[in-house]
């Protein structure tokens, strides 16, 4: 899998779980709760990626003879 199409997998599932928690709960409208909520979104997009996307993929690192040009 490329990183591309990682970043691609990670974008639509952190759209769903957003659309998904603002119609659950709607965003609040003081300043600490929005704090909270996007904490929340930020944690729930991480574990649910993890969970159905995987690891990120590792990055191919160049060897000394592609250096050398």
């Amino acid at each position: 899998m490329s990183c591309f199409s990682y970043a691609i997998r990670i974008g639509l599932i952190a759209f769903l779980v957003y659309c998904t928690m603002q119609y659950i709960i709607p965003m609040p409208n003081e300043k600490l709760y929005i704090l909270i909520y996007s904490a929340l979104l930020g944690i729930l997009v991480i574990l649910f990626s993890y969970f159905l996307v995987g690891k990120p993929p590792k990055v191919m690192k160049h060897s000394k003879k592609d250096k050398e040009f």
